[in-house]
């Protein structure tokens, strides 16, 4: 196993954003300040943020001796992602049940014509300005996955793209797109009070149309939890499925 340097990460990430299953763990060597390191068969890599919170990602068709080496070695807490096939070679040392599949879905065009009707009158869809800081912080815990990837809001809105739909003094649905050479990953949340009312279909298109517009790729990774639910929306508008990862705690790793 060896480190890559800087200019070995950057080529490694180019790479990756070939393969959509790959390029969230090329957004995070490129923004993240991950680490990048390669099994000595050069069959898997790790991608592994500084981040103690942030997943750890597996990139390669099966599992090395060394690469368990490496697993053994992260914390309990952190959670793994890997292309589904490589996780049938970990089975052996993995639960099963707690086993998560995530199933991506990206577009090479923007939303698709009509998709999305007119805003309601009372809502102002728009980007988030820096100004608009406070609303955002008043959202739920449970929307902080938003700016995940840069660490917090003030940075998303510096390096990445944020629209929101605001009723009054409310950010009722907020839509992020995480920037990165090829892919851009994009999330949405909408605050209960507001969800089954269309805010995060109009929050979300307008997002993937300003991604498409930079000449980027949106990729909406799609957790279990919402599958049903957040599919709809993105074949909705124009999303199709590409690929799907697979999840798991390394708690749950014996090892």
């Amino acid at each position: 196993m060896r480190r890559l340097d800087v200019e070995s990460a950057r080529t490694v990430a180019q790479w990756f954003a070939k393969d959509p299953v790959a390029a969230p763990a090329a957004f995070d060597i490129e923004v993240g300040g991950a680490t990048v390191i390669r099994t000595k068969d050069e069959k898997c890599y790790v991608v592994l943020p500084k981040d103690p919170r942030r997943e750890v990602r597996l990139i390669g068709a099966r599992a090395s001796s060394d690469l368990l080496d490496i697993l053994v070695k992260l914390a309990p807490e952190r959670r793994l992602v890997m292309p589904t096939s490589l996780f049938t070679q970990l089975a052996d040392v993995a639960d099963a049940r707690a086993l998560q599949v995530l199933h991506i879905y990206s577009t090479t065009n923007g939303v698709e014509p009509g998709s999305v009707p007119p805003p309601r009158p009372d809502l102002d869809v728009r980007q988030v300005l820096f100004s608009d800081l406070e609303l955002w912080h008043r959202m739920p815990g449970d929307a902080l996955f938003l700016s995940v990837d840069y660490g917090t809001p003030k940075d998303l809105l510096a390096k990445g793209i944020a629209v929101g739909a605001f009723n009054g003094g409310c950010l009722a649905s907020l839509a992020t797109a995480s920037l990165g050479r090829v892919y851009a990953v994009v999330r949405v949340y909408t605050h209960p009070r507001y969800r089954r009312t269309g805010l995060a279909r109009h929050t979300l298109a307008s997002v993937v149309d300003l991604v498409t517009t930079r000449g980027l790729r949106p990729l909406m990774v799609v957790p279990p939890v919402v599958g049903q639910q957040m599919a709809g929306l993105t074949a909705s508008l124009g999303m199709k499925h590409v690929a799907e990862v697979a999840m798991v705690p390394r708690s749950l790793l014996t090892i």
